[in-house]
């Protein structure tokens, strides 16, 4: 046994077990060609070594740590590279860490806390990123082609002390011997303007043009969005009337979703057909995000245009043509105006990707209560028991600063909740009456924002559920949360089991079904959400069809809609590769499960039971 100083790169495909189900042989021979054509070779160019492969992931050691980072930037560059032009479904992309420490050498393989740290790492990265640790950062400022961003510090599986990690800017190559973390306010985009003003926002660090536009003050609260006229390029005036409507139809819609603030139609109607600088328009609108497009007929019905632009710096952030087929115009609008509110709406949208980009450019000093709430957004979404744990920090802080906002409170009282419902929690009723009581604070407060009130009647039809099982108020809850945002497939999604849980299967199912409908690229647990709602309701092979569309194939949710199918078989398989993954899962812990009617709660556990979950 040696031990030494290593450099390790921890590597893993994206959603392998998702591309894995479309085409599992073409998939295993991609992956596979991907290893041997280009990270065994870049690895070994690099003076490192494979030491374990496991099957989607590989582990290996560098004896410079300057040498790994190089290799993981240049194989995240190949990788994308390679990727353009392939349908976003079929990709192949990576996360990759990196971390330098010490490690234990046994029969050429690599264990220690040097080496849990770069596979922790790892999980952290975006797909297509590179996520290391701050000694790395530290030891190869200056020496490589690429700058940092810290994402703070995190807490991580089986590590004591929290690790603070950085995100790689791959898409911000400088000189070698030039690199350092870059700053929270590092710009994402450099922006269009003359050179004198560009020096002088470089040598400010770097500060975004908002910060300029709003009177050397950093944009606080949800982000102000404007519609502008859609185009009509028909070569019909007679259309204009379409185009007009769908403005307004768009305009109505994304006036729903609580975490936007929409400028008035009557507002932006004067910059129909304007040719004015869209930087100017945005500052004159004193919006953040405006959105454009177009209509044009040709033979086979109406082409529609949208996009997304960035006020400050009028950088496109998201575009798209929208295919939508009908004679009836009414359907056309609301189809056209659904697909671009879930694009940019919702908390998988592009609003708030670029908001995420942004919140982490701020100085701590300038943070106000919305930044705390996006900033633990991050850690939260990625669902794991040390994640949720620093969002409930992050919050917690915000909390601090800001001792009478609701929204704040809230949000750690979701956490509490996910603690228990995800088995996490040591204590579930106390962590549970922890959260109910942030949660009457937080109902207590008067004159909440739109957002506080989505969220208050959101969350708090969860705890009516969990922690009081008030199934009437529940529901109450959970209608007026959506009547505030209608059209928002994440409220929807994940306010379905709620309805079948509290015995509203049909209400819950039409709920899930919208919500797939209206999201272009549904999240996972809108479609294990529906498929509960539809094994609730007794309706078994609906329930099947829906949970086959999952990207995750060992979800318990089929296993015992399996049983109820009569294929043990297959039930108890899918079970042993659950329990594997997350072995806290148990009949103790489901019992909890809050059904409202004790039959339906008897057949739930014991159609875990029959698919083999152990007692505890």
């Amino acid at each position: 046994m040696e031990r030494r100083l290593a450099a390790i790169l921890a590597a893993d495909v994206v959603g392998y077990s998702r591309i894995m189900e479309q085409d599992e042989e073409g998939t295993f021979t991609r992956v596979g060609a991907r290893r041997k054509e280009l990270f065994e070779p870049k690895i070994a160019q690099h003076k490192g070594r494979i030491f374990k492969l496991m099957g989607d992931g590989l582990l290996a050691e560098f004896g410079s740590v300057v040498d790994a980072v190089e290799c993981a930037v240049e194989l995240q560059r190949e990788m994308a590279a390679r990727n353009a032009g392939v349908p976003e479904d079929q990709r192949i992309e990576c996360r990759i860490g990196v971390n330098l420490g010490d490690v234990i050498i046994e029969d050429g393989d690599c264990y220690g806390e040097g080496v849990n740290i770069a596979a922790r790492l790892e999980t952290l990265a975006e797909p297509g990123g590179l996520c290391v640790a701050e000694v790395v950062v530290k030891q190869v400022d200056r020496k490589v082609d690429v700058q940092f961003q810290s994402m703070g510090k995190h807490v991580v599986k089986n590590i004591a002390e929290p690790v603070s990690a950085y995100r790689a800017l791959l898409g911000t190559g400088v000189a070698k011997r030039s690199v350092r973390a870059a700053p929270a306010g590092w710009p994402r985009r450099r922006l269009a303007i003359p050179a004198i003003a560009a020096m002088a926002l470089i040598a400010v660090g770097g500060v975004t043009a908002w910060y300029v536009y709003s009177g050397n003050q950093w944009p606080s609260g949800p982000p102000v969005v404007a519609v502008l006229p859609f185009e009509n390029l028909t070569g019909d005036p007679a259309q204009s009337a379409f185009s007009d409507g769908l403005t307004d139809f768009v305009t109505t819609v994304l006036s729903t979703y609580p975490e936007i603030r929409v400028v008035a139609r009557s507002s932006t109607a004067r910059f129909k057909s304007s040719s004015e600088d869209i930087r100017r328009i945005a500052e004159a609108l004193g919006a953040r995000y405006l959105i454009e497009g177009s209509v044009q007929r040709g033979e086979d019905g109406f082409h529609i245009t949208a996009q997304l632009i960035e006020g400050a710096t009028g950088d496109h952030v998201w575009g798209r043509p929208i295919g939508v087929t009908s004679e009836n115009p009414m359907a056309l609008q609301e189809s056209a105006a659904n697909t671009i509110y879930g694009a940019l709406a919702g908390f998988d949208g592009e609003f708030r990707k670029n908001e995420m980009e942004l919140v982490w450019r701020k100085p701590n000093s300038a943070l106000d209560e919305y930044d705390y709430y996006l900033r633990g957004h991050q850690a939260f979404f990625k669902s794991t028991q040390s994640d949720i744990a620093l969002a409930r920090q992050i919050w917690g802080e915000g909390l601090r600063k800001f001792p009478n906002s609701a929204l704040l409170r809230i949000k750690i009282a979701v956490t509490f909740w996910a603690d228990v419902v995800w088995g996490w929690s040591e204590a579930p009723d106390d962590d549970l009456a922890k959260g109910w009581r942030l949660m009457q604070e937080a109902e207590a407060i008067p004159n909440k924002s739109k957002l506080a009130e989505w969220y208050s009647h959101y969350i708090m039809a969860v705890y009516q559920l969990w922690h009081r099982h008030d199934y009437d108020r529940s529901v109450a809850e959970a209608r007026m949360a959506i009547e505030i945002a209608p059209y928002d497939a994440w409220t929807l999604g994940d306010l379905t089991p709620v309805m079948a849980l509290a015995g509203n299967t049909a209400e819950a199912i039409e709920w899930g079904q919208k919500a797939l409908r209206i999201d272009p690229h549904p999240q996972d647990f809108f479609v294990a959400n529906l498929g509960i709602a539809y094994y609730l309701e007794g309706r078994y092979q609906a329930a099947l069809d829906t949970m086959r569309k999952l990207n995750d194939p060992n979800n318990p949710y089929l296993a015992i809609i399996y049983v109820r199918l009569g294929r043990l078989a297959e039930a108890r398989a899918i079970m042993a590769a659950y329990m594997k993954a997350v072995p806290t899962d148990t009949l103790a812990v489901e019992a909890r499960f809050p059904i409202k009617d004790p039959a339906l709660r008897e057949r739930y556990l014991a159609d875990l039971r029959a698919a083999g979950m152990p007692e505890r």
